[in-house]
């Protein structure tokens, strides 16, 4: 979800968290995983999620979003 996998995904994922936060609705990405991002998607994900909540599919993806501030938590079933 948040990694240079796909940029198509990840601004689709992005702006759709966003989109809901911005209009003061629930937003939360279920079994998210997170990676390197470039620098224009870091940009993105920082601007616009910054109130969304990213339950996590890995202990990794969980500490990466935690070190740029992004609420998550552990918990998505990665099977």
């Amino acid at each position: 979800m948040f990694k240079t996998f796909a940029n198509a995904l990840t601004t689709m994922m992005i702006g759709s968290l966003g989109l809901a936060s911005a209009e003061n609705k629930l937003s939360v990405a279920y079994a998210g995983d997170a990676g390197h991002m470039d620098d224009l998607i870091e940009w993105m994900c920082a601007r616009y999620t910054r109130e969304s909540l990213v339950i996590t599919r890995s202990l990794e993806s969980q500490q990466l979003l935690s070190r740029a501030r992004r609420p998550n938590e552990l918990g998505a079933d990665t099977a």
